[in-house]
């Protein structure tokens, strides 16, 4: 978010309660914005590296729950023979 007006303390804790990601005060200056912008870019790649990570995770898990669940099975079926 980008404003001249509303940049008092009380409202910039509105915006980011509303969903704003960044709050930059008019004037804006250009290395305050150019720094902001790298910072999102990094939280961006870091947010997709963690999803990544995650998925890899559910798989895992998911392997070990078959897993588990195929044990079960072959220990039923052996009771029953």
């Amino acid at each position: 978010m980008c404003t001249g007006i509303m940049t008092n303390t009380q409202n910039l804790k509105t915006a980011l309660e509303s969903g704003t990601v960044d709050f930059i005060k008019k004037p804006i200056d250009r290395i305050e914005l150019l720094a902001r912008i790298k910072s999102m870019l990094v939280l961006i790649k870091t947010l997709k590296e963690l999803e990544k990570k995650d998925k890899i995770i559910l798989e895992q898990e998911k392997l070990i729950i078959e897993e588990k669940l195929d044990r079960k099975n072959r220990k039923l079926i052996s009771y029953t023979k």
